[in-house]
């Protein structure tokens, strides 16, 4: 596997969490506007679940999403070895398909997600990533997304634990 493989593949199931967040807008020392979105689309807890080619699951995590992070489950940018792909130009944005040229370090990079099933209850995102400028084909990954229910009490949103553990950390605050 590549070195842009394994640095593209240690989180995929978080990605569009913190890059969905928009920035410092959701970061933990700005409450008020955490409060406010809290209130106007109140957050939902879901499983994501990273599947291998033949759909069987390698991973999964629980995470308390609000309508922000929700939106990054369907077009996410990578992070490359810790740096983000930063999109270039315009993407391509159709129900069930996100496509974007980014760069990150130094190279060019094409992003094609496609999407299947209900973004509101269940979802499977397939996320492909490759180089421009090399013939390296890249990684491919899957995500299953499934609406679990509201978030636990205490729940903050970008909350995630991995199914069955018990510490918490929030994808959020870094």
């Amino acid at each position: 596997m590549s070195r842009l493989a394994l640095g593209v593949l240690a989180a995929f199931a978080l990605i569009g969490l913190a890059l969905a967040a928009g920035g410092d807008l959701l970061r933990p020392d700005r409450p008020g506007v955490i409060a406010r979105r809290a209130a106007a689309h109140p957050p939902e807890f879901w499983l994501a679940e990273a599947l291998d080619d033949q759909g069987a699951v390698r991973g999964a995590v629980q995470v308390c999403a609000d309508n922000v992070i929700r939106s990054g489950f369907l077009t996410p940018l990578p992070r490359l070895n810790g740096e983000p792909c930063r999109r270039m130009g315009q993407a391509v944005v159709k129900p069930d398909l996100y496509a974007v040229r980014c760069v990150a370090l130094d190279r060019r990079y094409s992003v094609n997600v496609t999407r299947t099933g209900d973004p509101a209850r269940d979802i499977t995102v397939r996320f492909a990533l490759r180089p421009l400028e090399t013939p390296d084909p890249g990684v491919r990954q899957a995500v299953r997304y499934r609406l679990i229910g509201a978030c636990p009490a205490g729940w903050r949103i970008g909350d995630t634990v991995r199914p069955g553990a018990v510490r918490r950390i929030n994808a959020l605050a870094g």
